[in-house]
Protein backbone atom coordinates (compact mmCIF):
# COMPACT_ATOMS: atom_id res chain seq x y z
CA UNK A 1 0.00 0.00 0.00
CA UNK A 2 2.70 2.19 0.93
CA UNK A 3 4.53 1.80 -2.21
CA UNK A 4 1.21 2.61 -4.41
CA UNK A 5 1.11 5.73 -1.92
CA UNK A 6 4.69 6.69 -3.20
CA UNK A 7 4.44 6.22 -6.73
CA UNK A 8 0.93 8.03 -7.30
CA UNK A 9 2.71 10.84 -5.62
CA UNK A 10 6.08 10.83 -7.69
CA UNK A 11 3.46 10.66 -10.67
CA UNK A 12 1.62 13.69 -9.46
CA UNK A 13 4.87 15.45 -9.02
CA UNK A 14 6.26 14.76 -12.17
CA UNK A 15 3.36 15.75 -14.14
CA UNK A 16 3.06 18.93 -12.30
CA UNK A 17 6.11 19.83 -13.02
CA UNK A 18 6.15 19.08 -16.45
CA UNK A 19 2.61 20.32 -17.28
CA UNK A 20 2.69 23.66 -15.58
CA UNK A 21 3.75 26.22 -18.55
CA UNK A 22 6.16 28.76 -17.34
CA UNK A 23 4.38 32.32 -17.28
CA UNK A 24 5.44 34.90 -20.53
CA UNK A 25 7.60 37.89 -19.50
CA UNK A 26 7.42 41.28 -21.36
CA UNK A 27 10.77 42.81 -21.70
CA UNK A 28 12.59 44.65 -19.26
CA UNK A 29 11.32 47.99 -20.00
CA UNK A 30 8.18 47.18 -21.92
CA UNK A 31 4.67 48.39 -20.06
CA UNK A 32 1.58 47.23 -23.02
CA UNK A 33 -1.73 48.32 -22.15
CA UNK A 34 -5.17 49.24 -23.95
CA UNK A 35 -7.25 51.85 -24.56
CA UNK A 36 -9.62 50.48 -21.28
CA UNK A 37 -6.56 49.06 -18.95
CA UNK A 38 -5.77 51.89 -16.78
CA UNK A 39 -2.18 53.42 -15.97
CA UNK A 40 -0.11 52.37 -12.80
CA UNK A 41 -0.88 55.81 -10.76
CA UNK A 42 2.58 57.16 -11.68
CA UNK A 43 4.89 55.12 -13.96
CA UNK A 44 8.84 55.68 -13.97
CA UNK A 45 10.81 54.54 -17.20
CA UNK A 46 14.76 54.86 -18.20
CA UNK A 47 15.55 56.81 -21.50
CA UNK A 48 14.76 53.59 -24.61
CA UNK A 49 12.29 52.23 -22.24
CA UNK A 50 8.28 52.42 -24.04
CA UNK A 51 4.72 52.32 -23.36
CA UNK A 52 2.31 51.06 -25.81
CA UNK A 53 -1.48 50.98 -25.84
CA UNK A 54 -3.74 49.28 -28.25
CA UNK A 55 -7.30 50.23 -29.00
CA UNK A 56 -10.00 49.90 -32.14
CA UNK A 57 -10.07 51.93 -34.74
CA UNK A 58 -12.77 53.02 -37.14
CA UNK A 59 -11.43 56.28 -38.22
CA UNK A 60 -11.84 55.55 -41.74
CA UNK A 61 -15.90 55.35 -41.56
CA UNK A 62 -16.89 56.96 -38.55
CA UNK A 63 -15.17 61.02 -38.51
CA UNK A 64 -13.78 59.87 -35.06
CA UNK A 65 -9.80 59.60 -34.48
CA UNK A 66 -7.39 58.80 -31.90
CA UNK A 67 -5.00 61.88 -30.92
CA UNK A 68 -2.16 61.98 -28.19
CA UNK A 69 -1.64 65.21 -26.46
CA UNK A 70 1.60 65.72 -24.01
CA UNK A 71 4.63 62.88 -24.80
CA UNK A 72 6.93 65.45 -25.06
CA UNK A 73 9.08 63.33 -23.61
CA UNK A 74 8.53 60.55 -26.17
CA UNK A 75 9.29 59.29 -29.61
CA UNK A 76 5.57 58.17 -30.85
CA UNK A 77 4.67 56.11 -33.16
CA UNK A 78 1.24 54.01 -34.21
CA UNK A 79 0.62 51.08 -36.29
CA UNK A 80 -1.85 49.25 -37.41
CA UNK A 81 -2.04 45.37 -35.58
CA UNK A 82 -1.44 42.58 -38.68
CA UNK A 83 -5.14 40.89 -39.63
CA UNK A 84 -4.24 37.31 -39.94
CA UNK A 85 -3.79 36.12 -43.47
CA UNK A 86 -7.58 34.12 -43.17
CA UNK A 87 -9.30 37.11 -41.84
CA UNK A 88 -10.73 38.91 -44.67
CA UNK A 89 -11.20 42.49 -45.09
CA UNK A 90 -14.21 44.31 -44.71
CA UNK A 91 -14.85 47.43 -46.25
CA UNK A 92 -15.73 50.38 -43.62
CA UNK A 93 -14.52 47.95 -40.55
CA UNK A 94 -12.09 48.99 -38.28
CA UNK A 95 -9.05 47.16 -37.01
CA UNK A 96 -6.87 47.40 -33.72
CA UNK A 97 -3.67 50.00 -33.70
CA UNK A 98 -1.01 50.79 -31.39
CA UNK A 99 0.51 53.73 -30.66
CA UNK A 100 4.13 53.09 -28.56
CA UNK A 101 5.48 55.59 -26.69
CA UNK A 102 9.58 55.43 -26.36
CA UNK A 103 11.37 57.52 -23.78
CA UNK A 104 13.81 59.44 -25.42
CA UNK A 105 14.36 62.54 -22.64
CA UNK A 106 13.93 62.69 -19.10
CA UNK A 107 11.50 64.67 -17.19
CA UNK A 108 7.74 64.45 -16.14
CA UNK A 109 4.92 64.06 -18.63
CA UNK A 110 1.26 63.90 -18.76
CA UNK A 111 0.35 61.19 -22.02
CA UNK A 112 -2.83 61.56 -22.64
CA UNK A 113 -5.32 59.38 -25.92
CA UNK A 114 -8.57 61.22 -26.58
CA UNK A 115 -11.37 59.90 -28.99
CA UNK A 116 -13.37 62.30 -30.79
CA UNK A 117 -14.25 64.00 -33.93
CA UNK A 118 -12.41 67.39 -34.58
CA UNK A 119 -14.96 69.66 -35.66
CA UNK A 120 -16.76 68.87 -32.04
CA UNK A 121 -13.52 70.29 -29.98
CA UNK A 122 -11.32 67.88 -28.24
CA UNK A 123 -13.10 65.08 -25.93
CA UNK A 124 -12.10 63.89 -23.05
CA UNK A 125 -9.52 61.65 -22.37
CA UNK A 126 -9.62 57.85 -22.88
CA UNK A 127 -6.39 56.95 -21.43
CA UNK A 128 -3.70 58.83 -19.68
CA UNK A 129 -0.78 58.47 -17.84
CA UNK A 130 2.17 60.11 -15.80
CA UNK A 131 5.08 59.14 -16.58
CA UNK A 132 8.58 60.32 -15.21
CA UNK A 133 11.80 59.44 -17.38
CA UNK A 134 15.36 59.26 -15.51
Amino acid sequence: MKKIALALLGTTLLTACVSTPKPTELPKGTYNYTVDTPCADHLNLKVGESISVQFYDNSGSTGYSWSVVGAKNFDVTSAYVAMLPTDMPVPGAGQDKTFTFTAKAAGTDQIAIHHGRGWEGQAPARWSCKVTVN
